[in-house]
């Protein structure tokens, strides 16, 4: 069913609607990313609620396997929202990613939103001017909150909107354990990047010298045999299984007596992943920073105990309840790969290795705690953090966005049959760069027909009354002398 279009086929849809603005949603999620995952479970609850549609963006990150995966009637609801998209206008646009998003977001939009987070302890400077140009930014977690407000961005703008795991697909019951050769009798897994932020080096180290070859364990790392090559060791040793016995002998460690380590880099649907889930005993997710943490939010979702970081992201939904929260200090970001230098000069969190092999240890020997953990987790996910409690809290937001939207509609006389006023004041009538600027700037916006305003342009007073060439005589004709009988809206 498309639930977008408003022809008369289906005005009593419409008329269902609790948003009725339209809501144009953007951002990188049809591929296997987290921002993918979250965004999808923002958008499904939402339909026949809303005046929804959604696009992809960035079609490098594009991934036609991911988008064939989903479940029927998902790819469903995906393909009606994508078709609607560029048949909606003006009201409401969202969009995922890093700061500079903004920059693509549809010049028509009447209230603009940002959903976006974090690793570190401030944002990437430049970030910040670009996010005050949006009515809110939503950000996952209590971390963020403050660590943007710390950086510059205006409180008021700044809204937390939890992430959501689908606690249907994420059910335990029914999810048989994925086929794996040799599992051990314990299994830990860990997901991640291979970089410098997701803490591979504590991971590794806690447990290779907590366990050895003696020990029915194994630890199962699903990462990209691709990305091992952005690594610091990575551009020195070959693949990850290199790495990995290259640290071991860094840390003086007889290769022979290692405990089993097994890489899993093959992308798996997004239908498979609870049964890679239910096939491990615990997940550990230690990291130096998190936006949020969708492995780890997931596996609590199946009822595993997770090991984690007691900083940043992921303490919005982890506690001492429901995790194993490792201790960490706070360190300058320094020593990292190429593509995250933006991040030297901020801080982020060194767990410790020490506290993370108590916990791998303290699991390994008494898997009963796990599981009575891992229930705890998946009560308090399907209660605070599932697509139903985190729908009523955007839906809350965009019933703001909608009253907003309306006032401003109302106030400026945006409606169907006028257009707002803009006047523009500055230099125009010579040969000044100021000049040329302004020229063509307006002449660009008056050509592009997104832009529905009315335009009213002035020569500046304090530039005086230049001697206007001839072939400027047009602009002198369009600019409006009596500048105090035009009630502009911008």
């Amino acid at each position: 069913m498309d639930y977008q279009k408003t022809s008369d086929s289906n005005l009593s849809e419409l008329n269902d609607w609790i948003i009725k603005e339209p809501v144009r949603w953007m951002g990188p999620f049809l591929n296997y990313s987290g921002f993918a995952s979250e965004m999808l479970n923002f958008l499904l609850p939402l339909i026949g609620r809303v005046n929804l549609s959604a696009t992809h963006l960035q079609p490098a990150y594009y991934s036609k396997n991911y988008h064939n995966e989903l479940p029927h009637d998902t790819r469903k609801q995906v393909d009606d929202l994508l078709s609607c998209f560029f048949h909606q206008h003006n009201g409401i646009s969202i969009v995922h990613g890093s700061g500079d998003v903004v920059l693509g977001m549809p010049p028509d939009s009447k209230f603009r939103c940002l959903r976006t987070m974090f690793e570190t302890d401030r944002i990437v400077p430049h970030w910040v001017e670009l996010i005050k140009s949006v009515d809110e930014v939503w950000v996952p977690s209590q971390f963020n909150l403050e660590s943007f407000i710390k950086s510059g961005v205006p409180q008021e703008k700044l809204k937390i909107v939890p992430g959501a795991v689908d606690p249907n697909l994420f059910e335990p019951a029914n999810s048989a354990p994925l086929e794996l050769k040799n599992r051990a009798g314990y299994n830990f897994l860990s997901i991640f990047e291979w970089q410098e932020r997701k803490a591979w080096d504590v991971l590794l180290g806690a447990y290779l010298r907590e366990f050895t070859s003696d020990d029915d364990v194994c630890l199962w790392l699903r990462c990209s045999k691709a990305v091992h090559i952005f690594s610091i060791l990575g551009k020195q040793h070959g693949g990850i299984q290199d790495q990995i016995n290259q640290f071991a002998r860094q840390l003086g460690l007889d290769l022979s007596r290692l405990p089993r380590i097994e890489i899993l880099s093959d992308p798996l649907p997004i239908t498979a992943m609870p049964s890679l889930y239910r096939s491990m005993d615990c997940l550990v997710g230690i990291s130096r920073g998190e936006g949020w943490g969708r492995p780890q939010h997931e596996a609590m979702m199946m009822e595993l105990p997770v090991i984690a970081s007691n900083w940043s992201g992921n303490t919005e939904f982890m506690n001492s309840r429901n995790s194993l929260l490792v201790d960490c200090k706070l360190v300058p970001v320094e020593c990292v790969e190429k593509e995250m230098q933006f991040m030297n000069g901020h801080y982020w969190a060194q767990p410790s290795e020490t506290h993370t092999r108590h916990y791998m240890r303290q699991l390994y020997e008494n898997p009963k705690q796990g599981r009575t953990i891992g229930k705890t987790a998946r009560m308090e996910m399907v209660e605070q953090y599932s697509p139903e409690p985190v729908s009523e809290i955007v839906m809350e937001r965009l019933l703001y966005a909608q009253d907003k939207v309306q006032t401003r509609r109302s106030v400026f006389g945006w409606g169907k049959d006028s257009k707002p006023l803009v006047r523009w004041e500055g230099s125009f009538l010579d040969y000044g760069s100021l000049s040329h600027v302004n020229r063509n700037l307006v002449e660009e916006l008056m050509a592009d027909s997104s832009y529905e305003f009315e335009w009213n342009l002035n020569q500046s007073a304090l530039q005086g009354s230049p001697n206007v060439p001839d072939s400027l005589a047009d602009w002198e004709y369009r600019m409006n002398r009596n500048l105090e009988s035009v009630e502009a809206d911008v």
